[in-house]
């Protein structure tokens, strides 16, 4: 008998991380034994040993390797032993998808912080249309938490047609204002180092409309 590699192969080459894969041999002789190395973005994740027919692989241990991206490529690499006797190693390949993995991000609180306008309201919870200066504020109380390896970057406030971003903090309270802003409602966003986000929009209690005095003449 001639020994022969085994030829590896895995239930699915394009998946959603958490999802488990089988590890296949395909070995020749059930006497055969096999080592994998999985490799992932650029990294080794795990060599497992003494595989005999196939390996049930928890893919969950992939978020931490691929914490900048929704999707990388990865190898696993199978050496077959007869014994001790090595006798051959096969590949494959794989991609591997991030999925339901936005921020944790549900609230955030605003106020006028405009000196004319709180002034005319008496109010910072009013907004005068076109004459405000709309600050939002993430406290840390209701900061937001970055999910499966990422790690969190920044907030965007969105305004009708006019935005801003502040850096993310996890120790202290994060404002973004907008000034003149002359739409209602607002959208907060927490964006992580995926670029995955999760949105939050409000809309002001209060809105005031806002014209300028015309003086005539007779």
């Amino acid at each position: 008998n001639i020994p022969r590699t085994s030829k590896v192969s895995l239930s699915s080459t394009n998946f959603n991380i958490g999802t488990s894969i089988t590890i296949n041999t395909n070995r020749a002789s059930s006497s055969f034994t096999h080592t994998a190395v999985i490799k992932f973005n650029g990294s080794t994740v795990r060599t497992q040993k003494s595989i005999g027919a196939s390996y049930k692989w928890d893919t969950s241990e992939l978020y931490d390797y691929i914490p900048k991206a929704n999707k990388a490529t990865g190898t696993v690499t199978l050496t077959t032993y007869s014994g001790s006797t090595e006798i051959g190693s096969s590949s494959v390949s794989f991609t591997a998808n991030v999925t339901n993995s936005n921020p944790t991000f549900s609230n955030c609180t605003y106020e006028d912080v405009g000196s004319i306008s709180t002034q005319l309201t008496g109010n910072n919870q009013v907004l005068i249309n076109g004459c405000n200066s709309l600050k939002t504020t993430i406290s840390t109380a209701n900061k937001a938490v970055a999910k499966n390896g990422a790690t969190m970057s920044k907030y965007r406030l969105v305004c009708g047609s006019k935005s801003v971003e502040a850096s993310y903090s996890s120790s202290a309270d994060v404002s973004l204002t907008l000034d003149n802003v002359t739409s209602m409602t607002f959208i907060v966003y927490a964006i992580d180092s995926r670029g995955n986000s999760t949105a939050v929009t409000k809309s002001v209690e209060t809105w005031k409309d806002y014209s300028d005095i015309k003086i005539k003449t007779d």
